[in-house]
Order: structure tokens, then sequence, then C-alpha cells
């Protein structure tokens, strides 16, 4: 039991000498971006590097450019890490790899002439007027986190011809209703106007003369109509029939009609008194 104890005792303190000694490989969110944590949150004890951060303070939206961190101390090894703002790519080069986003150095570097250099790329955001970048670097012995320490620093970069922040979507949606209320009003107008206008110049303009064959036209079809519509009724006198104008012989036989009529009238009218009688 007890060398079970021992043994796994060993373990855990084999391995977190083994940890603190690998965190040259470096770990992300100890470059000061993060609530000022950098390296002596861990590493302590040695005299402080000289930290520089070399590359253009000028870019222009959506660029790449190169960058260096220089990392200046009488120590046998350097380490470090770089992040930037959001938004901001940042892609590693000699000395570093990526973790979440942020440069951490790929296992401490050998100081070679009183320097060591780790290199990476910055793409600036597409939007937006600056970005910052964060360095922390660190003077290390390479026995572990005592005797070392670090320094942290930082570069503002101007970036040009991005666009404010926020104004992709603003842009986006404006130009949506711009266009939606463009292509109602375009699309409605246009086609009730052009309507009217078409079906007002469908009507034919009557001139004055026109009009007035169109009434004289219209006056014939009555007079035609009336015709025919006395043609259709039946006959109910002579003269209602008569071809041609009445002469003095139609007279005479109205008139002996008529006397008949008054003689037939009276003899009813005498047989009537006789009757009564």
């Amino acid at each position: 039991m007890r060398r079970a104890f021992s043994f796994a005792a060993a373990f855990v303190t084999f391995g977190a000498t083994s940890i603190a000694s690998a965190n040259g490989g470096g770990l992300a969110g100890y470059t000061g971006k993060q609530a000022g944590q950098t390296c002596n949150s861990c590493h302590s004890g040695g005299a402080a590097p000289t930290v520089t951060l070399n590359g253009p303070s000028t870019i222009a939206a959506g660029q790449t450019v190169d960058y260096t961190m220089v990392v200046t101390t009488g120590q046998s090894r350097a380490a470090g890490g770089v992040a930037a703002t959001d938004g901001t790519t940042l892609t590693p080069g000699t000395g570093f790899r990526d973790s979440f986003g942020e440069m951490v150095q790929d296992g401490s570097r050998a100081v070679s002439g009183g320097s060591a250099t780790f290199s990476f790329k910055v793409t600036a955001p597409a939007t937006g007027t600056s970005l910052k970048l964060w360095a922390v670097g660190m003077a290390a012995n390479g026995t572990g986190t005592g005797g070392d320490s670090s320094v942290q620093i930082t570069k503002d970069v101007t970036v040009t011809g991005g666009a404010p922040p926020g104004s992709s979507t603003s842009s986006t949606s404006s130009s949506t209703s711009s266009s939606s209320s463009s292509s109602s009003s375009s699309g409605s107008d246009p086609a009730t106007s052009s309507s009217s206008s078409s079906g007002a110049s469908s009507k034919p303009t009557k001139t004055g003369s026109s009009e007035d064959e169109d009434e004289d036209e219209d006056d014939e079809e009555e007079e035609e109509d009336d015709g025919e519509r006395r043609g259709s009724r039946p006959t109910t006198s002579v003269s209602s029939c008569a071809a041609g104008p009445r002469g003095p012989s139609d007279d005479l036989a109205l008139a002996a009609g008529l006397g008949l009529a008054v003689a037939v009238v009276a003899a009813a009218r005498r047989r009537a008194t006789k009757g009564r009688a």
C-alpha cells in the first residue's frame, strides 16, 4: 500500500513538472488580453526581457501583412504569445502555432545573439478603423517555472478603408427596404398609369361630323324599326291599309256605311218601343 502511494505521488510530481516544462509549448489566454493574465502568472524569479512588436502601424481593411515579436534576453530560452482584437485573423509563422485564435510558442526557442524572433501574419478585419495586438515575451532558463520572467506589450494598428462597425447589416436592410419600396412603387403605379392610359387611348375620339353621322344612322334605324312595327300590326279599318291617298269614292262608301248604321239603330229602337207598348 505504501509502495503504491509513493509511486502515485512520484507520478503526480513528475507529471506536474513535465506539464510546467511542457508549457514551453504555449498556452492561450496569457497575452494580457484576458484580464491582464500573462506568463508571470506561473513563471517568476528571472530577469525581465525586452519585447518588441515589429510591423506596420497602418494597414488596409482585409489586407494581410507580416509581423514579428522579438524577445531580447540574457537567458538561454525565449517564449511568448500574441492575441488580437476580435475579427482579426492571426496566422502562425516561425516559432508560433495557433491555439484558439491566438499565437503561442511552438516550444521555447533558443536565444541566438541575445534574442529570439517569432513571426506571424495579421489579416485586418473588413469593418472598423483600428485593431490592437497584445504580445507577451518571456525569458526562460529551460528548467521549469522558476528563474523566468515575462513582459507584456501592446500595439495599436490603424485600419484604412474599412466600413464602420455594424454598417453591413444596416446597409443590407436599408437597401432591401429601399429596393422593396421602389419595386412596389414601380411595380404598381406604372402598371396602373399604363393601363389607364392604354384604356383611354383605346377609345376612339369622335369628331363633330362623325357624331352627326351616327345620329343620322340612329334616326334611320329608328324609322326602319317603326316601319317594321307598323307593318306587323293587324288591319283595323279600310283607311289603315289603303295604299294611296283617300278619294271621293272612299268618302261615299264611308257615308253609305254610316247611313246604314243609323238606319239599323233606328229600326232597333222602333222595335223596342212597340214591344213595351
